[in-house]
């Protein structure tokens, strides 16, 4: 009806929910801010204060690894340790290069200087350089046994530090051209591939792929048995479920009391002809700590920088001269603790399904992330306070998912300038660059550009009743806020997981969804905080804006309190059409004209008197009975209600 509005509206969900679908961390998460919770709950923020001195604490303890001398042995020691009988036993093609060796007296560590160990790849030197490695209380013999394959069943102490210093990678780009032309030799073995799309991969140079920290600790490097379980006859070999059992027992293998690292530097470019792209991540301080075969106490790292350039065609010579828009971004800390995955591994090295009794198999811990942002050509995109997941586990089951987004969200108002100004899209035929631009302008002023805000979840999964609890609230903008609730009875944790081990594993689910099914209640709850006052004034000024546009002329002569009063009519007009097929959704209508009228809140409710089974749907299925959607509403409880 109002073609200039709907294509604006259109054109940014569209490329919303696209570039939400990719994004990951971000989050991995959808950003919905008219989010769930139960409609008398008030929609608090997230309390981030815990989570945020935990990560001050866990930094400060970094600072002083990285910071404060390491003390070693006595200063007694007067030989360095013969490290080099460590790595004597390379396989064919590595090779350890080394400089001066020397004790360091005030620690008693041995010293080397200029040390590598290289790959030979057709030639290119691959592998990691160090300007100087200290190895205190080094065990020399530990490494060997794991490099000849000997001595696997053993606990073996490696070192109680080893520091790095003036770390590089080498040879890496040779690297990244040999994984290309795996990746084109894949694509062509089990996918039809085009060959103009061969030849484009064949033609990217990656000519700048380098890697470097300034220092790694490395603290209580220990060594545990190597197993997997036997693969049984070498003819009948599986090389995949080898690799991942040989997988889980090298992450089995070791722990490490902490690991700390300062100042990594990643860049990579590329080239496509005359086509250039680079990027570049630069962390100031990370580390971890507690990794116990599996296990981890905690990971982090903090002030994170990322920047790149990426070439798009001139929009005014097409293809012929490149522009280059720059990316930059950041994210103060990003952390990671209480992560349970030993009993995983060792599952996996041995092929076999954890003990399904044991419920503390699994658990993916607490990931936060504080202060990201992604800019595009100098202009904000992406931004979050902060991004939380917390989740629990009953054997290999979730049951609590917890995640919550504080003042997060796209600026869909800077994208689209972005897109226009730099890339020179047009979007929509009947719509120039410079009415969108304009379009844009009114959406901004009025605090629609920004799918942002605050959004909260809580699913649980109770391990005694089977309840299954959905929570969820949130906030866009200063327009609305929202909350949803739903309650569902399920089969307990320890039922389900049971299932996985019968024989008819389909069956049995299929029995205890029948047996232990049943929707209870579900409410929906929608509050204005000023985005309708706001929708309508909108609506006018794009009228105003664009009177010369199809269907405008409703916006441009009428003021938002007349564009309101309007919408309210339209609903109370639909109420014959409406009533005709469902009498009862009279009220619906009424209370949906309220909330156009008046602000306030609008709940849909769905609050049966008896839950609905599967047994019930069954019934009803199988029944003569000609049931109707008045009928169908009446059974589920369904209310729409608006309170000012």
């Amino acid at each position: 009806m109002y073609t200039l509005l709907w294509n604006l509206k259109d054109i940014e969900m569209r490329y919303w929910f696209s570039q939400s679908s990719r994004s990951v961390l971000a989050a991995g998460l959808a950003l919905s801010f008219v989010g769930c919770g139960s409609a008398q709950e008030e929609n608090t923020p997230v309390d981030t204060t815990v989570s945020a001195i935990s990560a001050d604490a866990e930094r400060a303890y970094f600072e002083q690894l990285m910071n404060t001398p390491y003390q070693g042995a006595p200063s007694s020691v007067s030989a360095p340790v013969d490290f080099a009988s460590a790595f004597a036993d390379l396989p064919e093609g590595i090779s350890l290069q080394t400089g001066a060796v020397s004790v360091v007296a005030e620690s008693g560590a041995t010293r080397v200087e200029d040390f590598a160990i290289v790959y030979d790849l057709n030639g290119t030197p691959v592998g990691v350089e160090a300007d100087e490695v200290l190895f205190h209380s080094f065990n020399p013999d530990a490494i060997a046994d794991r490099i000849r394959g000997t001595n696997l069943e053993s606990n073996l102490t490696v070192a109680d530090r080893i520091e790095l210093r003036g770390v590089k990678t080498v040879g890496m780009s040779a690297v990244s051209e040999l994984m290309m032309q795996e990746y084109i030799r894949t694509l062509e073995d089990y996918t039809p591939v085009d060959g103009d799309v061969v030849d484009e991969l064949n033609a990217m140079e990656i000519f700048n792929y380098n890697f470097t920290m300034d220092t790694l600790l490395i603290d209580g490097f220990e060594l545990y048995p190597f197993a997997f379980a036997g693969a049984g006859d070498a003819a009948d070999v599986d090389e995949e479920q080898l690799g991942w059992q040989m997988f889980g027992a090298f992450a089995r293998s070791f722990s490490l009391d902490a690991v700390a690292y300062d100042n990594v530097a990643f860049e990579f470019s590329m080239r496509e002809e005359d086509v250039e792209v680079s990027m570049d991540m630069v962390i100031g301080l990370s580390g971890l700590r507690g990794y116990d075969r599996g296990d981890l106490a905690f990971s982090g790292s903090w002030d994170s920088v990322i920047g790149g350039d990426f070439p798009i065609p001139d929009p005014e010579t097409g293809d012929v001269e490149m522009n280059a828009v720059a990316m930059s971004g950041g994210i103060q800390s990003s952390t990671v603790s209480g992560v349970k995955l030993s009993k995983v591994f060792e599952a996996l090295a041995n092929w076999e399904m954890p003990a399904m009794t044991d419920t503390d198999v699994f658990d993916l811990g607490t990931w936060e992330m504080t202060d990201y942002t992604l800019d595009i050509a100098d202009k904000s995109f992406f931004k979050s306070e902060q991004i939380l997941f917390e989740s629990d586990f009953h054997w290999l089951l979730p049951t609590a998912i917890n995640v919550s987004l504080v003042d997060t969200g796209y600026d869909i108002g800077n994208f689209f300038d972005v897109m226009t100004t730099e890339f020179g899209e047009d979007f929509d035929s009947e719509l120039s660059v410079e009415d969108l631009r304009k379009g844009l302008e009114i959406v901004q002023q009025y605090g629609f550009s920004c799918l942002c805000g605050d959004y909260a979840l809580d699913l649980t999964w109770d391990a005694d009743s089977g309840a299954i609890s959905y929570r969820e609230n949130g906030q866009f903008a200063d327009a609305f806020s929202g909350s949803t609730s739903a309650d569902i009875g399920f089969s307990t944790p320890d039922r389900i997981a049971g299932l996985f081990a019968m024989d008819d594993a389909e069956s049995a689910f299929e029995t205890a969804f029948k047996e232990d099914f049943e929707f209870r209640s579900l409410e929906s709850v929608l509050n204005d905080t000023g985005g309708l006052e706001n929708l309508f004034e909108m609506l006018h000024a794009i009228g105003q804006a664009f009177p010369e546009q199809e269907g405008m002329a409703v916006l441009a002569y009428n003021d938002a309190a007349q564009l309101r009063m309007l919408a309210v009519n339209m609903v109370i007009g639909m109420k014959p059409m409406v009533r005709q097929q469902l009498p009862s959704a009279d009220p619906w209508m009424s209370a949906l004209a309220s909330f156009f009228d008046e602000g306030g809140s609008l709940t849909v409710s769905v609050n049966p008197e008896t839950p609905i089974t599967a047994s019930l749907i069954e019934s009803y299925a199988e029944s003569d009975e000609d049931i109707g959607p008045d009928q169908i509403f009446e059974i589920l409880g369904l209310t729409v209600t608006h309170t000012k």
